[in-house]
């Protein structure tokens, strides 16, 4: 009975208490120093101090001020002392690597580029539609055009780069069909708008499960434009957008496996183009919208539903060999889509 009672207390703890994570500390010398030895195998403190807290979606990840919750140590009647000092602990000797449990452990603090790389890789698809408006004094070139909900897709992928910073690529397209009133007569109907994206973000603010995140970087957007054609009708020309651009992203996680997302940016429009023709553009406002929830459904995989809502308003300047354009642009699109992602 004696040899049995200590297997008992370290397979089912006697209490939980709560402990505020404090800067420069990771799971490990947590586990070691307020659960006890041994550190690692089945029921080593760390695995127990990772089962008792299932809303770490990523155990090498630790922020100061996160709460976990620490089962009763296992080799001491003594219950252990949880925040009495505001002093960051002394970190423990070097500590093997927990192959076992698949979790490297990291100290941002004492050494800067001690981090490990986390990847998401997803891929995206659903529905898209599309709100275009123009504005000159050819009434061929104007009017509201619009289509019906049509394919839309996304890859995209993000690598947390430290504790704190992470770099963002997302690429979507939203395909399209132009409907033209009667009067306009288009050459050609098909069109697409594609988004090419990197940005930079860094977390700003966390509380509980809560994260609040800014960021920055570029975007080219290639999207429609109406031309009288010179032997005829009207063609559908490519302009190509560059903006630079400013952002802020919210996350929260839920029960340790959902976790929802919105994002909201400003575009600065940089540059503005077409193939083969002059083309200025002058942005009164360009901003998009995006939220979306997922779940972890293993330790690799993810599941969610992602919305994107993009404005677009512009005044622009035209020149071909045939003609000389101003006028005003608005262009509304907005996908709904299913992404799986692969984390490692």
């Amino acid at each position: 009975m004696r040899k049995l009672f200590p297997i008992l207390l370290g397979v089912f703890p006697l209490a939980l208490e709560a402990y505020v994570v404090q800067p420069g500390e990771v799971l490990s010398t947590i586990a070691q120093r307020l659960v006890g030895e041994p550190i690692y195998g089945k029921r080593g403190s760390l695995k127990r101090l990772i089962e008792a807290n299932p809303q770490l979606l990523d155990p090498n990840s630790l922020l100061p001020g996160q709460t976990l919750t620490i089962p009763q140590s296992s080799n001491s009647t003594d219950s252990p002392e949880l925040n009495q000092s505001s002093e960051p602990p002394e970190s423990p000797e070097p500590l093997e690597s927990p192959k076992e449990l698949g979790v490297i452990q990291e100290d941002p603090i004492e050494e800067a580029h001690s981090w490990t790389p986390r990847f998401l890789m997803w891929a995206g698809g659903g529905i898209g539609s599309m709100s275009y408006s123009q504005k000159t004094d050819s009434d061929s070139e104007s009017g509201d055009f619009s289509n019906q909900a049509k394919l839309a897709y996304s890859l995209g992928g993000e690598m947390r780069i430290s504790d704190r910073f992470d770099v963002r690529l997302e690429f979507q397209r939203i395909m399209a069909n132009i409907e033209a009133p009667a009067e306009t007569e288009l050459n050609q109907s098909s069109t697409s708008i594609d988004t090419l994206s990197a940005e930079f973000f860094t977390r700003i603010y966390q509380h509980q499960s809560s994260t609040f995140s800014v960021g920055i970087g570029v975007q080219e957007l290639s999207g429609p434009f109406l031309a009288d054609s010179a032997s005829g009708g009207v063609d559908v020309l490519t302009t190509k957008l560059r903006t630079g651009t400013l952002g802020v992203r919210y996350f929260k996680e839920s029960g340790g496996s959902w976790k929802y997302e919105a994002a909201l940016r400003y575009h600065h429009l940089l540059s503005a183009e077409t193939d083969k023709h002059t083309y200025e553009a002058e942005g009164k406002g360009i901003y998009d919208l995006g939220a979306g929830v997922f779940r972890k459904v293993s330790e690799d995989l993810v599941l969610g539903v992602y919305g994107k809502l993009q404005l677009i308003d512009l005044s622009y300047k035209f020149s071909s060999d045939s003609l000389d354009r101003e006028g005003e642009q608005g262009l509304t699109s907005s996908s709904l889509q299913f992404r799986a992602g692969y984390t490692f």
